[in-house]
């Protein structure tokens, strides 16, 4: 966890934290993660490269 990201939420309105962790759009990480790998794969074949931040970039 960063301490940034937390503030962040609890910046946030109670609806899109609500919305965000306990909506009908909520999901557990595996699903999210299963989702992205699924998305992923139309893409085997293809040059596709994948950039992100680590957890310590600011």
């Amino acid at each position: 966890m960063d301490i940034d990201t937390i503030q962040w939420w609890i910046d946030q309105s109670l609806e899109a934290r609500q919305a965000a962790f306990q909506g009908p759009c909520a999901h557990s990480v595996a699903h999210g993660l299963g989702k992205f790998s699924r998305f992923l794969q139309r893409f085997l074949g293809e040059r596709l490269r994948l950039w992100s931040n680590g957890p310590a970039c600011h």
